[in-house]
């Protein structure tokens, strides 16, 4: 049977088992006050972008709830928005979910002919790191630690620009 999870913009760029971590995470923090902000940067980060679809838009489009908006009786109460839902029912059927090819293990000639350890120079490792700690920069990861860019005080960057 064919489900939304199949599909190409359902696709996983994490690995199958963090996202399913991270998303019992958020959801066990979900009185946080910027809880939506986490949950779409999760998506955005953990899927393939660059489609009309996908998880991340899906979240975006579920309408934000209220608390004079009624639901149906159940005989237990849910305490889970529409938001946090979505999350749970991603997390839950994360089997289903495509994962990135590029995770996969290497082929065995490649692990004998030591390609893995080419891999593994420093110099690779370091430039790597660096345009890990980049990235992570520009989407912001920093700023609730080290603050935001202010004209007073500039902040500039935690890498001297090369």
């Amino acid at each position: 049977m064919k489900t939304r999870f199949d599909e190409a913009d359902y696709q996983l760029l994490w690995p199958r088992a963090l996202f399913v971590e991270e998303s019992s995470r958020l959801l066990n923090k979900r009185d946080l006050d910027d809880w939506n902000q986490r949950c779409e940067l999760l998506l955005e980060d953990a899927f393939v972008g660059g489609m009309s679809g996908g998880p991340l838009s899906e979240f975006q489009e579920i309408a934000v709830e209220h608390p004079w908006d009624t639901e149906p009786q159940k005989a237990v109460p849910s305490k889970l928005t529409s938001k946090q839902r979505f999350l749970r029912d991603l997390m839950q059927n994360a089997e289903l979910l495509r994962e990135d090819a590029s995770h996969r293990k290497p082929y065995w000639s490649q692990r004998k002919n030591g390609m893995r350890a080419e891999l593994a120079r420093q110099g690779v490792v370091v430039r790597g790191f660096v345009e890990l700690v980049e990235e992570l920069e520009r989407k912001g990861y920093f700023e609730k630690r080290f603050g935001k860019d202010c004209v007073d005080d500039r902040y500039n960057g935690l890498i001297p620009p090369r």
